[in-house]
């Protein structure tokens, strides 16, 4: 027990363990990624992950955040390959036909960890920051494509161990969500609710949209599950390339944007940033046991007991 405490103080001063809501301040909606605008500032966390693919070195596919100075998270649909069972299968086209697409060629093993490398720190996913690549992967033992485990979760987040730490830049903080206040989602995903044919690689800037946290029920054609939040339903979403990006909340009174609340895993129907239609995200503060689990490499039930 006396570990338990030493690892779950470990975790909060690296801004990880968070277990209530913190006061944020009032900032409106705005309509502003499909729908969205250049990102306004730098979030360090912020990271692309990329490899070597249809001819570009740096071929984007999704997004990650930086939760420890060795450790980011995405989505596992990111590093997972298309499932091969009938009935999986049906349910990874319904829920994540649009990344599947995309991400069809070229055929590589996307649970290799030595194909990635990720950038973080630069709204340019082609320059600046700091580059990493990715030493292993750990995915959700419950991620099957979409079909939910025994505890009711998608579960659709992995954990990237990098190859070197990260030193120079804050990693983010995993809060609880406030279903009082809109979160940012950010992005490098394209901007066209209508996407050109695939395969397509991310865009080179980073994009924001400002949306409202909403009521579980919307996202009910994607299939929203235990672990998870709905986000969005004005002014524009996420598109493919946004995928393991973070949703985002102020906290304090300035404009602060180093709370992570989740990670994009799809969108409702598999539309892109289409209006009235919300974005489901994995909720990382959910998966905090997990996460430190994987972390410190005990398990997820003593994870829990710790925080």
């Amino acid at each position: 027990m006396k570990l338990l405490r030493l690892l779950a103080a470990s975790a909060i001063s690296a801004g990880l363990l968070v277990t209530a809501a913190p006061a944020m301040a009032d900032t409106p909606v705005t309509p502003s990624i499909v729908g969205g605008v250049p990102a306004t500032q730098t979030y360090p966390s912020a990271g692309s992950l990329q490899l070597n693919a249809n001819g570009d070195p740096n071929w984007g596919t999704c997004g990650v955040t930086l939760i420890n100075a060795n450790f980011a998270e995405t989505n596992a649909h990111c590093v997972t390959n298309e499932p091969t069972s009938a009935a999986v299968a049906d349910t990874a086209q319904n829920l994540f036909g649009g990344w599947l697409a995309n991400n069809a060629t070229p055929a590589v093993d996307r649970t290799d960890p030595s194909i990635y490398h990720i950038r973080f720190g630069s709204n340019d996913r082609l320059s600046g920051g700091v580059l990493r690549n990715v030493k292993a992967i750990t995915v959700h033992p419950g991620w099957n494509w979409g079909e939910t485990d025994a505890a009711g979760e998608v579960a659709d987040i992995a954990i990237l161990e990098l190859d070197k730490p990260v030193t120079t830049i804050n990693p983010a903080i995993l809060y609880p969500v406030n279903t009082t206040l809109p979160a940012r989602e950010i992005g490098w995903g394209l901007v066209d609710e209508v996407p050109p044919p695939p395969p397509v690689p991310s865009q080179q800037f980073l994009r924001q949209i400002d949306v409202p946290v909403v009521d579980s029920s919307a996202c009910d054609d994607a299939g929203i599950s235990v672990g998870e939040l709905c986000l969005g339903g004005k002014g524009g979403g996420t598109c493919n390339g946004d995928s393991g990006s973070a949703a985002l909340q102020e906290q304090g009174t300035g404009p602060d944007w180093s709370a992570a609340i989740g990670s994009t895993s799809r969108a409702a129907l598999d539309t892109c940033g289409s209006v009235g239609e919300p974005d489901v995200y994995t909720d990382l503060n959910h998966f905090v046991p997990w996460i430190i689990s994987v972390e410190y490499g005990y398990d997820d039930a003593s994870a829990a007991s710790a925080r």
